[in-house]
């Protein structure tokens, strides 16, 4: 099933509540970014929710290793993603 850029916006955004994370504003600019450029290079086969949680993934295993060193991990620290860990990808 394809959906719309705003669409996969949404499921991105849910399936990190899920987990208990959060996206920095930031981060949507360049999630919408990789949508487009995803969509032009797969085609429609690009607009799934799988796609996704895929980046969603990536960005949690950069998210890790971007605050591994962080001395004092705050459940603030700990649940937000950055525009870098998706850059990462």
């Amino acid at each position: 099933m394809s959906f719309t850029k705003d669409q996969l916006i949404e499921i991105i955004k849910k399936q990190a509540e899920d987990k208990d994370y959060f996206i920095e504003e930031d981060a949507y600019e360049y999630i919408k970014k990789y949508i487009d450029e995803s969509q032009k290079e797969d085609g429609e086969s690009f607009a799934n929710a799988r796609s996704m949680r895929n980046i969603l993934e990536k960005a949690i295993t950069n998210q890790a290793t971007r605050i591994v060193n962080v001395p004092e991990k705050t459940k603030d620290i700990l649940c937000l993603l950055k525009k870098e860990d998706f850059e990462k990808g």
